[in-house]
């Protein structure tokens, strides 16, 4: 599989230059090439065919076309290979594949978002298209996501351990992919629709709307324009092994303002040894200087606490350590963030990162992994043990006069007399 972002040259490459260097190779052998419209399909193999059949194309490879088979849409090597192009959901029947290409198999998010159409497609891939793979034939699925249930999503699910991928997002670390033809500024204008950034532009698509959590009471802000005078919290989830199948370990760095509304500053995400986190997590308690961590109580605790303790006293990092017990299920200890987050008291940053978090909030719970709700559930846990008793002055530190000129009392140490 290739996922990459719109206007990057898919479809030249995986459509058009690949099926031609294919053939040129492998002069004898079968190639079927799909995308969602027949017509589209069609255009693909007028081009591969005139590439085939170019003078440039003759001095490199022996390869050649028979003259009286030589359609858009099927034609034929003189070493009996042959070339077909279909729609998706087109019939294929008789026809062999070493190769079969599959390039984007829906048009448009509306197409991505009907659950028919994309269960149409996945029936034609698994019982028309993958029917007609030859022994030992391969397919390439290129295309640009769309839908966490989309054609690649649900073979990932299906047959993830059958297939390499190779994920292009338009914006890694800071750069772009292909800065000569789309810049980083002109790429930045596409992240206020963040549903389509995500999944178009970023290979990770999102789901529209959560069962738990609802996406409208999720509130967001840009890293940086949070306010100034917050007091730093850290939550964490704990995993034990550094495994690529295993859980994650993951800490959230909170700041609370005067209002008592969280802001989600930074994150941390791993699936790293305990000797390592613990290790980050001192750097963490250095460099953030928290009032307090938060972690869970049990069995992570009795294995990493002395371990943590030392790995602070060697920095010179001092913050409270607070451990919680879970007592109940995870849905039933989540809802106390939940509710946290329909009030507008949670604040994630725009950021790829926040995406992600948002990404499982909307799949939780059942999601293949928690850990990040698990540090936020731990967030909404520890308010209701009396975190937001602790909140720094409001950002105007300057005295509040009412109509009259006379100073306002702060509403946090207004007293009933």
């Amino acid at each position: 599989m290739i996922f990459a972002p719109p206007r990057h040259t898919k479809s030249e490459l995986a459509s058009r230059r690949f099926p031609a260097w294919y053939l040129g190779r492998h002069p004898g052998n079968q190639v079927i090439s799909s995308t969602y419209s027949g017509d589209f399909a069609s255009d693909f193999g007028r081009d591969v065919r005139d590439i085939v059949s170019s003078p440039e194309y003759g001095r490199v490879f022996d390869t050649r076309l028979r003259t009286d088979s030589a359609a858009a849409n099927r034609w034929q090597t003189t070493e009996k290979g042959i070339y077909v192009s279909v729609g998706v959901g087109g019939p294929i029947t008789g026809r062999g594949a070493h190769l079969a290409i599959i390039d984007d198999p829906v048009k448009n998010q509306q197409d991505a978002d009907s659950e028919t159409i994309r269960e149409s497609v996945w029936n034609w891939y698994l019982t028309t298209l993958k029917t007609r793979l030859m022994p030992g034939g391969v397919i390439i699925l290129m295309m640009t996501r769309w839908h966490e249930n989309d054609l690649a999503g649900r073979i990932l699910k299906e047959e993830g351990e059958e297939w390499e991928v190779l994920k292009m997002p338009a914006v890694t670390d800071g750069k772009a992919l292909w800065p000569e033809w789309f810049d980083l500024p002109d790429l930045e204008t596409h992240k206020r629709h963040h549903r389509t950034w995500q999944a178009l532009y970023q290979q990770n698509p999102t789901p529209e709307e959560g069962t738990y959590f609802s996406r409208d009471s999720i509130s967001r802000y840009r890293l940086g324009e949070e306010p100034k005078h917050l007091h730093r919290y850290i939550t964490t989830d704990f995993a034990v092994t550094e495994k690529a199948t295993a859980d994650y370990t993951v800490f959230g760095d909170w700041g609370v303002d005067s209002v008592a509304d969280w802001w989600l500053l930074d994150r941390y995400k791993d699936q790293s040894s305990a000797a390592k986190w613990v290790e980050v997590l001192a750097d963490w308690i250095k460099d953030k200087s928290p009032l307090k961590v938060f972690g869970e109580s049990g069995v992570i605790r009795r294995s990493i606490e002395d371990f943590l303790k030392a790995s602070m006293r060697e920095r010179s990092a001092y913050s409270s350590v607070e451990w919680i017990t879970r007592t109940r299920d995870k849905v039933a200890m989540a809802a106390a963030f939940r509710g946290l987050l329909e009030q507008g008291k949670i604040h994630i940053p725009l950021t790829d990162w926040g995406e992600d978090l948002v990404t499982e909030l909307l799949k939780f719970p059942a999601g293949e992994h928690d850990d990040q709700v698990d540090m936020c559930t731990l967030l909404g846990l520890a308010v209701t043990q009396g975190v937001a008793a602790t909140l720094p002055p409001p950002d105007d530190d300057k005295p509040k006069l009412n109509d009259y000129g006379i100073n306002e009392p702060d509403e946090q140490n207004i007293k009933l007399l």
